[in-house]
């Protein structure tokens, strides 16, 4: 199971996917948070099209 959470704060949007690691004899929950710069020239990057 995943669960993806985006978040937005002071201008700056992060990514959080919090996966739950059942496979493991130990369950654990793994957070990862992945920031993303909102900056004009990160807008304009081929790498990020515009739906």
């Amino acid at each position: 199971m995943t669960t993806i959470i985006m978040r937005t704060s002071e201008g700056d949007m992060r990514v959080m996917f919090l996966l739950w690691d059942a496979t493991s004899g130990n369950k654990s929950l793994k957070i990862v948070e992945i920031p993303i710069k909102t900056a004009p020239r990160a807008l304009n990057n081929p790498d990020f099209p515009e739906k």
